[in-house]
């Protein structure tokens, strides 16, 4: 298609747990969804997702239950969940 460089889909993982990384990476996410490409990022909705400052740019497609071990790991997260990033014109 029309997107970057033939790629369809980017899936990352475990990218917006800190605030600079979040700011670093995030961007780049919706300049991608924007030409086309989709981008599915795999979160538990730590307190980045939770400050909502990229409500209106992400959207949960996705929700699974943690077994109690990797709640217990995971400092009380009890979901592991994909997002998908919007575009900056949807």
């Amino acid at each position: 298609g029309g997107n970057r460089g033939g790629v369809d889909v980017v899936v990352a993982g475990d990218v917006l747990y800190d605030d600079d990384l979040a700011k670093a990476v995030f961007p780049w996410f919706v300049e991608l969804a924007s030409s086309g490409v989709e981008v599915l990022v795999g979160d538990p909705g730590r307190w980045v997702l939770q400050e909502g400052k990229y409500n209106d740019l992400i959207e949960k497609v996705a929700e699974h239950a943690l077994d109690d071990k990797v709640v217990a790991e995971h400092h009380g997260l009890h979901t592991g969940n994909v997002w998908r990033v919007k575009g900056e014109t949807e």
